[in-house]
């Protein structure tokens, strides 16, 4: 009797042993497994596929690896739910296509660039819910490439950018999270300043790298994104582009600017630890931004600044100590609106007297409002940049044609007196 209780206890603890170890190796298996994946367009969860890098540098390839699609608008070729971790160059290379495709869903960490695009058609792709990391220069590279999409992308701990477009027009980059990269978040055009026309850079957020958003071009709409943690939050080098409703805050310097006929609107610029936003600016409007809690000034113009017009701004506690809130070593800015005859909103101004803006421009805000600006207007129309070639062009050519019709005239004059005198010889 007590032999079979031992034997039953002996069975009993065999059996729970044998059961741990079961869920210890369940538990084990499932740590190992890839993560899965959410497509967020019908929701369905896929774990992803370990694949060899990919070089499409023609149309046929997309059918030689196999991909679903075929390649139109409504059906494109689409590279999907891969998981490519390789020593090669890039992860996903597509070079000279003329066929819709769709990078989507991947895990991508390569040598050099997760994924790069150079010298395909206009609009024929789209990179969408990515994640691009651990790469030794781009998360994504694309060159050369009009009218692409990058939205939802997550590209991080790349030793140089996270997102860089070259020379590539009407692209769109939106809706990414670019963060802990060596170099810039998103890094929008190259060397030349106006490399890139007509692009779109929409709600992204950058954080933890040198420069959250670098932006170079021409008509380029830089709306919603939110910069923070970054050495600089973002740099503008650009002209005849829209600036609206973008959050820099808690960087070293908030946004670093070397532009050309913007509307700067509604934006944030606080809690930076210098400059709200500093550099050099032309024919550009500020208005309807919130400038606040930066250590030095909010915004401080450099002597290559001219012809900007500031107004309905709210400055509040920046360069506290200190003998104003701006700086302006440029010329002919105005701190204020002339037509509407009312200038910003300044927190240190007890009364609605001049407010005195530092630098050797010595310029004063004529119109200082008496409480916060908490509402919106419209946002004004792109400034015209003066077109100087235009104007020596409008007065040179018709004094050249006056000139050459006096020169004629005398020519003619002189021809006849000739004749006339000829004539009158016996």
């Amino acid at each position: 009797m007590i032999l079979r209780k031992k034997t039953i206890v002996k069975l009993s603890v065999i059996a729970l042993v044998f059961l741990f170890l079961t869920l210890f190796n369940s538990n084990h298996i499932k740590a190992e497994t890839p993560s899965p994946v959410q497509n967020s367009m019908n929701k369905s969860v896929k774990l992803l596929s370990s694949y060899i890098p990919i070089l499409i540098d023609s149309n046929d390839d997309f059918v030689t690896y196999g991909f679903n699609g075929s390649g139109t608008a409504i059906d494109p070729y689409r590279i999907e739910y891969l998981n490519i971790t390789a020593s090669e160059y890039y992860a996903i290379e597509i070079r000279d296509v003329s066929k819709y495709f769709r990078i989507q869903h991947c895990y991508l960490d390569a040598e050099n660039t997760g994924i790069y695009l150079n010298n395909n058609s206009f609009g024929m792709g789209v990179i969408y819910n990515n994640t691009c990391c651990n790469n030794d220069e781009q998360g994504i590279e694309v060159r050369e490439s009009d009218g692409y999409l990058l939205n939802r992308n997550k590209c991080y701990n790349n030793s140089k950018n996270g997102i860089l477009i070259d020379d590539s027009d009407y692209t769109q980059v939106s809706n990414n999270r670019c963060y802990n990269n060596t170099w810039d978040g998103i890094f929008f055009s190259w060397f030349l300043e106006y490399d890139s026309f007509h692009g779109i850079v929409d709600s992204n957020i950058c954080y933890d790298n040198k420069l959250g958003i670098e932006i170079g071009g021409v008509n380029i709409t830089v709306t919603n994104n939110t910069c923070y943690n970054n050495q600089i939050g973002m740099s503008l080098r650009t002209k005849s582009s829209l600036v609206n409703n973008n959050i820099l805050s808690n960087n070293e310097e908030g946004a670093k600017f070397r532009c050309e006929a913007l509307v700067i609107h509604n934006n944030t610029f606080s809690s930076n630890d210098n400059y709200g936003a500093y550099g050099y600016s032309k024919y550009s409007i500020f208005v309807y931004n919130t400038i606040s809690e930066n250590l030095n000034y909010g915004l401080h113009f450099d002597g290559w600044s001219r012809k900007n017009i500031l107004y309905h701004n709210n400055f509040i506690n920046n360069n506290l100590g200190g003998d104003s809130q701006a700086f302006d070593n440029g010329t002919r800015n105005k701190w204020f609106s002339k037509e509407l005859k009312e200038g910003n909103f300044w927190n240190d101004s007890p009364t609605t007297d001049e407010y005195s803006i530092s630098g050797d421009s010595k310029l004063m805000d004529k119109y200082p409002l008496n409480s916060l600006v908490d509402s919106l207007g419209d946002i004004p129309s792109i400034p015209k940049v003066p077109n100087f070639i235009g104007i020596f062009l409008g007065i040179f050519i018709p004094v050249g044609i006056i000139y050459t019709m006096l020169q004629l005239f005398l020519i003619v004059f002189i021809i006849r007196r000739i004749k006339r005198k000829k004539e009158r010889k016996p």
